[in-house]
């Protein structure tokens, strides 16, 4: 990560932050790197779609957008980037080279498309074309996958994502995809919609037995991959960044922070904190995964701007979906120097940090915004703040890491965007008590030999 590290017709009020002076405006000059979005809006059960400029960006010197919104079947107006939309501003990536001098819409009209329902009321039409690289988005997975992630909550509707011998309707959605068949496709996201929409008229997504639910890994990754995809449309420009600085820039994927989440645990009732939060990847897992609160703070602009449009397009998605998630605020500043990042951090309960190519001097700087941490926080990082065979001495009982307990863990291969090869990280915890039990055996040890010199004399 680096250092100090997307109804009707716009958003919502956003809460206050208690961390952060600004929040989302309406329309800043920053541009979504699609340039504009898709507004969807409901009315008398048809979907009526336009294009509108992006909303809800922030050029100011600190931001923070709040996620914790309760999903509304209220058939109101929200802003996402749809598929067909990210498919008409790269048709390069679908159509050869001699098809793209004919006009964008005209490309668009012979393509065949299907439309899902939401649990949230909202629909999204699906262009059924494939990339020619097979690489980078694709719409026809991403409609498949959108599927999966409603049937993992209503398998008795669409069948068990989980299990490869299920004949219900996602498999066969499934099946159709891989064969692409899109005619097929077409009738069985038919046969699915029509479920959802009584469901909907039922009000069961509304019902708190729906909503309350955490979301499986599975399903956040499904999120996750589908608001990257839309918000971060230029990789490439992350890579730009000073070495081994508080500048550095680099990505913790998700099966790493999902190890995190479970052997921490990271629960709802936390406060988690993000110092050099990049992109914000790491912020939404935790807050989609264990709905607690989750800050993110980044200094690097392009990470910091992609971070932003991910967080819109991710509050949209999970108000599609229908769900909820933990409050999310996304800071631009360094965390060295914000007073207000210092704030946040002596309520955290878990604090991540990627310093593993960070300079001495900022490794020493953290150390010491720990000791305005309280007890019993935890600290995940991929270098350690001490040694694992640390002991207390008269010599260092005044240091840092007097107050810190660690142990070592281990990822696998991929699990950081650095170094394909496996690696470890190290969750220490704030535990001020074996530095009182040496002090008081000190004390005592002094005692005793002031009164042993006493009793001598």
């Amino acid at each position: 990560m680096s250092g100090t590290k997307a109804g009707n017709g716009t958003h919502k009020p956003l809460a206050k932050d208690p961390g952060s002076e600004q929040h989302a405006k309406g329309p800043g000059s920053e541009q979504h790197p699609l340039q504009r979005k898709r507004k969807l809006s409901e009315q008398n059960g048809a979907a009526k779609n336009r294009i509108i400029a992006d909303a809800a960006t922030n050029n100011g010197s600190s931001s923070s957008l709040n996620s914790n919104e309760k999903p509304a079947l209220d058939n109101g107006a929200i802003d996402f980037v749809t598929a067909e939309l990210y498919v008409k501003h790269h048709l390069e990536l679908y159509f050869p080279k001699e098809d793209l001098d004919r006009d964008g819409d005209a490309l668009m009209d012979v393509v065949e498309k299907c439309t899902l329902l939401y649990p949230g009321d909202f629909r999204e039409i699906f262009p059924l074309v494939m990339p020619l690289k097979d690489v980078g988005y694709n719409p026809i997975l991403d409609l498949v996958r959108t599927v999966e992630f409603i049937a993992t909550d209503n398998p008795k509707l669409f069948g068990q994502p989980s299990d490869a011998l299920d004949d219900g309707l996602y498999r066969r959605i499934e099946r159709a995809a891989k064969k692409r068949d899109y005619s097929l496709i077409c009738l069985l996201v038919d046969e699915f919609n029509q479920i959802v929409q009584q469901k909907i008229t039922e009000k069961y997504f509304v019902s708190e037995e729906y909503r309350e639910r955490e979301l499986s890994y599975d399903q956040t990754i499904i999120l996750l991959d589908q608001v990257y995809a839309r918000s971060v449309t230029d990789p490439d420009a992350l890579r730009q960044y000073r070495g081994f600085s508080k500048e550095v820039y680099g990505e913790t994927r998700h099966p790493v922070i999902n190890d995190i989440i479970q052997s921490t645990p990271i629960t709802r009732d936390q406060v988690f904190l993000d110092l050099g939060s990049g992109i914000g990847n790491v912020v939404l897992q935790v807050a989609a995964q264990t709905r607690c609160k989750a800050y993110g703070v980044e200094l690097l602009d392009t990470p910091s701007m992609f971070a932003r449009h991910q967080l819109l397009e991710f509050r949209a998605r999970m108000r599609m979906y229908g769900r909820s998630a933990g409050a999310v605020y996304l800071r631009k500043g360094d965390f060295l120097e914000d007073p207000k990042v210092h704030k946040i951090l002596e309520k955290a309960d878990v604090l991540f940090v990627n310093n593993y190519a960070f300079e001495s001097d900022v490794n020493w700087r953290l150390m010491q915004m720990f000791l305005s941490m309280k007890e019993g926080a935890t600290i995940i990082s991929f270098s350690a703040f001490r040694s694992l065979d640390y002991k207390i001495t008269e010599h260092n009982m005044n240091d840092i890491a007097s107050i810190l307990t660690v142990k070592k863990a281990v990822y696998g291969p991929g699990g950081v965007s650095w170094t394909a090869s496996p690696g470890e990280y190290y969750i220490h915890r704030i535990d001020r008590r074996p530095l009182k039990r040496f002090l008081e055996i000190g004390t005592k040890a002094s005692r005793s030999s002031r009164g042993s010199r006493g009793r001598s004399d």
